[in-house]
């Protein structure tokens, strides 16, 4: 797929924005299955460059990802080593995606 899409996941989860080669790929919106959501950009499949999370509660924070990982809010310091209020979304088979708290 290029372009505009949406892919959605029977356990709830959706992403919704840009695809290269059937790659989340510039902007996109991925939303877990409890309402957690990721808005931002995309390279190759993952979270990368800058993005906002959302927790399930609605508090919003920006950051910037790397290759899927998040770096670090907007306005902190810390590595992502010290932060703890973050998911990552990698691939994992096919097009399944799995979470990581870190």
């Amino acid at each position: 797929m290029d372009g505009e899409g949406e892919l959605k996941w029977k356990d709830g989860k959706m992403y919704q924005g840009q695809f290269v080669n059937d790659k989340r790929e510039g902007q996109g919106t991925f939303v877990w299955a409890d309402g957690r959501k990721y808005i931002g950009e995309w390279k190759a499949g993952k979270q990368h460059g800058v993005g906002t999370y959302i927790s399930k509660d609605g508090v919003a924070k920006e950051g910037y990802w790397k290759n899927g990982r998040k770096i670090k809010w907007v306005g902190e310091g810390e590595d992502a080593n010290d932060l703890d209020n973050g998911d990552d979304v990698a691939k994992d088979g096919k097009d399944d995606l799995k979470e990581d708290q870190y």
